[in-house]
């Protein structure tokens, strides 16, 4: 089970009671937080603790595309998921981005994501996905 939060659910204690039911954790954080680099990680995500519990912290920016406008704004995710190549932070974003959806809650949403410099495409509207043959 993956818990999905936002950043009110941030509060060491809470994360430190939630890690104990032994549900994966991706909770977005207040990108002034603090948290001690433990070690940096090939992805550009970094280790780190946080309410006792061992995370992985991904710093990101993350761009919504709308039939309106669009707005760009930095993200600090911290997730229990600590294995890189199992779990990429892009792909994390990614399902940060859509709420656990395979695609977006809208049909006009088109988020987009750089995580350590990399540009990864967020999910996209069924009418804008594009297939790529095999």
């Amino acid at each position: 089970m993956l818990l999905l939060a936002d950043r009110n659910f941030a509060a060491a204690d809470l994360i430190g009671k939630l890690a104990t039911t032994g549900a994966a954790l991706l909770i977005r954080c207040k990108t002034s937080r603090r948290l001690p680099i433990i070690p940096r990680l090939n992805d550009g995500s970094y280790l780190s603790l946080l309410g006792g519990v061992r995370v992985r912290v991904i710093d990101a920016q993350i761009s919504i595309t709308t039939s309106a406008d669009r707005r760009t704004g930095s993200y600090r995710l911290v997730t229990t998921l600590l294995e890189p190549r199992r779990w990429p932070a892009t792909e994390l974003v990614t399902l940060y981005t859509s709420g656990g959806r395979s695609r977006p809650p809208t049909s006009n949403s088109n988020p987009r994501s750089s995580v350590a410099g990399s540009s990864a495409p967020g999910p996209q509207p069924a009418s804008t996905r594009k297939s790529t043959p095999s």
